[in-house]
């Protein structure tokens, strides 16, 4: 059954936070995208999903049982490559409820993918960036494939953060940290000044990592810094290790290991 929220009911509590889900990204080149995630970082493909005129939509690559990627063929060339990002929630209609009850703008109902068994609605984080919330079920592929699909070729088996640029970091306060419940774990950058900042899920280990700008970014740069972060024991030897395989083409060699501040 449908809910509605009406003004003047209690304000809806906040449903928990628990998880990165996905990071969906647009490739002008699936195939060579797909041997860099699949052949050369050792992840394997799940499901293709193709739109209502059976086109290619969405090719699902799997980090782990609750992690994913969706690559998707890009629709605008001249756009950031960052298509959206999602979180799991407890509740996904007790989530829609809640932003509705604090004026924020969402779908009258969320949808329901049938092949991954998830329900999600999205809405606008600051700065124009697509969010998605999502809850699995057991009837679709997330569930029913626990424990497959995770080959020891996996660089890592944890997507530990996504990282977003944004020029006003107030703005991203409000949303995350008042609105949502994320806490701030970390902030650093060079020369005295703030350049990145770490929000962490109220009820999970998962990250944003706001990177911060003051001056106009091209399209390219935006893209650079729109990231995902998968966390290994050992930075050094894993990038030896794919120094001797095969490069994917029009994918870039591994830049060299750098120590950060945290």
């Amino acid at each position: 059954t449908a809910s509605v929220y009406v003004q003047g009911q209690t304000t809806p509590k906040r449903p928990p936070l628990t998880g990165l889900s996905h990071v969906a990204y647009y490739t002008k080149n699936l195939d060579s995208t797909l041997k860099f995630f699949e052949d050369y970082l050792g992840y394997s493909e799940i499901t293709r999903i193709n739109d209502k005129d059976g086109k290619l939509w969405i090719v699902v690559v799997k980090i782990n049982d609750k992690q994913f990627l969706e690559i998707m063929p890009e629709k605008d060339a001249s756009a950031t490559r960052l298509s959206h990002f999602a979180f799991e929630t407890a509740d996904v209609e007790a989530m829609r409820l809640y932003l509705a009850s604090k004026g924020y703008k969402v779908p009258p109902k969320t949808n329901y993918d049938e092949i991954l068994g998830m329900t999600s609605f999205h809405t606008s984080a600051p700065h124009g960036h697509d969010f998605e919330f999502v809850q699995y079920d057991k009837n679709g592929l997330i569930v029913k494939g626990k424990g497959k699909n995770l080959p020891d070729t996996r660089i890592s088996d944890v997507m530990s953060h996504v990282a977003l640029a944004t020029p006003n970091l107030e703005e991203a306060k409000v949303f995350y940290e008042d609105l949502l419940g994320y806490h701030e774990i970390w902030r650093g950058g060079s020369n005295g000044a703030i350049q990145w900042v770490y929000y962490q899920l109220p009820e999970g280990q998962d990250c944003i990592e706001y990177l911060l700008y003051d001056r106009p970014q091209s399209v390219g740069q935006i893209t650079a810094m729109n990231h995902i972060c998968f966390e290994v024991d050992d930075v050094a030897a894993l990038r030896e290790a794919l120094l001797e395989k095969r490069l994917p083409e029009g994918c870039r060699v591994p830049s060299d290991v750098v120590i950060g501040t945290n």
